[in-house]
């Protein structure tokens, strides 16, 4: 997904990637499985971790700057469809209300 998103967006884009896993032992699952940032034309990767279904953890990204956020299943939750849902709904719901107050216009 990282690359066919290189492949589109405009140089100096920055892709933020928030998840509990710390940033060291992302970048070894990325590099295993066959990512490499280093090849990356458009895009550099910002990193974030943390909870996407904590307000304060979104709350700290810089929400109002994105032009799109997407939002993927937890593989902590790859287990129990029913907790994945959830906690994707959850930071949903949480981002669009972060973009209310902040006065962000969704399209």
């Amino acid at each position: 997904m990282i690359v066919s998103l290189d492949a589109e967006v405009r140089r100096g884009s920055e892709l933020h990637i928030l998840c509990q896993v710390p940033v060291e032992q992302r970048i070894e699952r990325l590099r295993d499985g066959g990512f490499d940032a280093a090849e990356l034309k458009n895009l550099s990767l910002v990193h974030h971790v943390g909870n996407s279904a904590n307000r304060k953890t979104l709350e700290a990204l810089p929400i109002d700057r994105f032009t799109s956020v997407i939002i993927t299943a937890d593989q902590a939750h790859e287990d129990d469809v029913m907790a994945s849902d959830s906690h994707t709904l959850a930071t949903l719901l949480l981002v669009r209300d972060i973009q209310r107050v902040l006065g962000v216009h969704n399209a």
